[in-house]
This record gives C-alpha cells, structure tokens and sequence, in this order.
C-alpha cells in the first residue's frame, strides 16, 4: 500500500501540473491573439466614441430645432410672397419638415448603429 500511496500522489501531482500548464498555454495564446485583441480594442473605442456622438447629438438636434423655429416666421412671410401657385406652397413647409425629419432619423441612425 505505500507504493501506491506515493504513485496516486505522484499522478495527482502530475495531473495538476499539466492543468496549470494548460492554463499558463491558454493565457499565453491569448496575449499572441492580436486579432481578438485588436477587435476588442476597436468595440471598446466604437462604444466610448458612439457614447461621445449621442451627448453630442441631443444638444445639436435641439438647436437645429431652435434655429428651425426662428427662422420659420421669414419663410412664412417669403413663401406667401412668392408666385409659386397655392398647392405648391402648401406642400413646401411639409416637405422641409419632412427633410428634417429624414436628417435627424439618419443622424440618429448612425449613431446608434454604426
């Protein structure tokens, strides 16, 4: 019995070694995997920069609207005055609002999925 005692032990030491090794390999590999390295690099900047252009965003959309309002009341005032004929001039502020609308869904589009 204690030939066998002291070969169990000898193969469980054997058996953990190569597990530790196994590991050491496995960490090893994955220093020399540039490919994964550099893809997770590049989702992490994608996400921090995607995170950048949204608190960007925002502030711009609400002042393309604030520039949108004020300058609302020349248009009005232009396109009354125009010779264009009346359904024309109907359709034109619902074919900015449109435009802008499209802008800022392409914008938003954008940011969110790259």
């Amino acid at each position: 019995m204690t030939r066998t005692s002291p070969q169990r032990r000898l193969r469980a030491d054997i058996a953990q070694t190569r597990a530790e090794l196994g590991v050491t390999v496995q960490q090893l590999a994955a220093l020399t995997d540039v490919t994964t390295r550099a893809t997770r690099a590049v989702a992490d900047t994608a996400g921090r920069e995607r995170h950048k252009l949204v608190a960007v965003k925002d502030p711009a959309v609400h002042a393309a609207a604030g520039t949108i309002a004020d300058k609302a009341p020349f248009a009005r005032r232009r396109l009354a005055a125009s010779e264009a004929p009346a359904p024309i001039r109907r359709l034109l502020p619902l074919i900015a609002l449109a435009a802008v609308a499209a802008a800022t869904t392409t914008v938003t589009l954008a940011v969110l999925n790259p």
